[in-house]
């Protein structure tokens, strides 16, 4: 699936006047496997585990949408960043988990 801007109100929680989320699941697609596989990402990032993480990817992204793809990054990023760069090693030896 594509990422597609929805415009205003289509960030964080849509807002009182889009109905919330509730609505705003409907309009963006999000299904039921991608809710899971947004929890799977968080909780893996509680963790500090960065390979759990690239697992999920790898397993699930058939079924991953735009927010899915944006919270593992964002994870990925944040574990990094905190660990002083020492999982970028990951990066550097070219993991096929991270080619597009």
């Amino acid at each position: 699936a594509a990422c597609v801007s929805r415009g205003r109100g289509a960030g964080r929680g849509g807002g009182a006047a889009l109905g919330g989320t509730a609505q705003l699941a409907a309009v963006d697609g999000t299904t039921p496997q991608a809710k899971f596989i947004n929890t799977m990402l968080c909780r893996a990032s509680e963790h500090g585990d960065v390979q759990g993480i690239l697992n999920i990817v790898a397993e699930n992204f058939p079924d991953m949408n735009c927010v899915n793809i944006s919270t593992a990054l964002h994870k990925l990023a944040r574990l990094i960043k905190e660990d002083g760069g020492a999982t970028s090693a990951i990066v550097a030896a070219g993991d096929l988990r991270l080619k597009a």
